[in-house]
């Protein structure tokens, strides 16, 4: 099943930090497919430091459950430690969309529950799947991505992941 993850750093080499979990991530998901890199604002906790984030879009084999295990295990790996909620970070993964999959599980609901109001999200994800289809509302990212509208929500794109 066709996995669909944001990833995003505001604490260190940002783009070092991005290369790393991305070259982690590679191990689990095959056909890997990178966007570009985005300095996006912080939301939510706003007194700290832009975001770098990028997507990635690979097929899998594992349950979402065990994915989201791994990818929690990616972050500790890399030195993440959960210390003020939507606050500063090292490196944050999280699964959006697996496959046309929806669950609403303790430790997992999918889609990501906060999809549809970050553009830091829907951007990346848009520029190598535009074409999947939300599988709540069977709107297709690319159109998700272009109708976003929070002027609070800047982002712009940085380059590919390897000049980051």
């Amino acid at each position: 099943m066709r996995a669909l993850v944001s990833l995003g750093s505001n604490l260190g080499d940002r783009g070092l930090q991005l290369r790393s979990a991305v070259a982690r991530l590679a191990v689990l998901l095959v056909d890997l497919r990178i966007s570009p890199v985005y300095v996006t604002s912080p939301v939510d906790f706003l007194a700290q430091d832009d975001f770098f984030n990028l997507a990635v879009s690979g097929e899998s084999g594992a349950a979402p459950e065990d994915l989201l295990a791994a990818f929690l295990a990616i972050e500790r790996g890399l030195g993440r430690e959960r210390l003020l909620p939507k606050g500063p970070r090292l490196i944050d993964i999280d699964l959006i969309y697996f496959g046309d999959r929806v669950l609403r599980n303790p430790g997992l609901t999918l889609p990501h529950p906060s999809r549809l109001t970050r553009k830091f999200v829907l951007e990346p994800l848009a520029s190598i799947e535009g074409s999947f289809r939300d599988p709540v509302s069977g709107i297709p990212i690319r159109e998700l991505a272009a109708a976003f509208n929070d002027p609070a929500q800047q982002i712009r794109v940085l380059g590919p992941l390897d000049e980051a």
